[in-house]
C-alpha cells in the first residue's frame, strides 16, 4: 500500500492538534476541522469555574513545556490558562494554517466499492473518504476527498443529557453545563 498523501482531522482539541503536528512531522498533508472559533476543544469556552482536577505539570505536551508568561497562577490551572497553553501550541508548531476554524463535519463516507473491503483503490492508494464540512457561520458546504479520517472530538464535545421521570413536564428550565458557559452564579 501506498502511505497516506492527505488525512483529515475531525476536532482541534488536544489530541487533534498533537495527531495534526505528528502527520505533519512525516511529510503528510493534513486538514483539520474544528467547529469552535478557536482550538482547545472543551479548553476553549466551558462552564464558568472550570479548571484542572490535577497539578499543571502533569497536563502538558511532551514536545512543549509551558512558557513562563503562560504559567497558572496556581497549581491547577484554569480553563482560560490551560486554553492559552493549548493556543500557544498550534502557533509554536504553525497549526492553524491547517485548521478550518468554525467548521463542523455533516458527513463522512466512502464510496461503496471500499466501504465493505477496506480495499485499496487502483494503483495501491487508500481509498477515498468524502467529507461534507460546513462553515458554522455562512453555513457553505464544502466536500474533501482525504486518504483517511482521525476522529478526535473527545469524549465531551457531544453532552450526555440523562432521562429520568417528570423531566418532559418540568416547567422550569433545564440546563446542561454546556449551556452555562456565561453564567454568573
Amino acid at each position: 500500500h501506498k502511505s497516506p498523501q492527505n488525512v483529515l482531522v475531525i476536532g482541534a482539541g488536544v489530541a487533534g492538534l498533537q495527531v495534526c503536528k505528528l502527520l505533519l512531522d512525516f511529510g503528510i498533508h493534513v486538514e483539520c476541522v474544528e467547529e469552535n472559533s478557536e482550538v482547545a476543544g472543551v479548553w476553549h469556552k466551558n462552564f464558568t469555574g472550570y479548571g484542572l482536577q490535577i497539578p499543571f505539570e502533569l497536563y502538558q505536551f511532551p514536545d512543549f513545556p509551558c512558557p513562563p508568561a503562560l504559567k497558572p497562577a496556581g497549581t491547577h490551572a484554569t480553563g482560560p490558562e490551560v486554553a492559552a497553553y493549548i493556543v500557544a501550541y498550534a502557533r509554536r508548531f504553525d497549526l492553524h494554517r491547517h485548521i478550518r476554524l468554525c467548521t463542523r463535519l455533516v458527513s463522512l463516507s466512502r464510496p461503496e466499492s471500499y466501504a465493505l473491503t477496506n480495499a485499496p483503490a487502483p494503483g495501491g492508494a487508500p481509498a477515498p473518504w468524502v467529507a461534507i464540512v460546513e462553515d458554522t457561520q455562512t453555513g457553505a458546504r464544502s466536500t474533501l476527498r482525504p486518504d483517511f479520517v482521525v476522529m478526535c472530538t473527545g469524549l465531551f464535545s457531544t453532552p450526555f443529557i440523562p432521562q429520568y421521570k417528570g423531566l418532559s413536564t418540568f416547567k422550569g428550565t433545564a440546563l446542561h453545563s454546556k449551556d452555562a458557559a456565561d453564567l454568573e452564579f
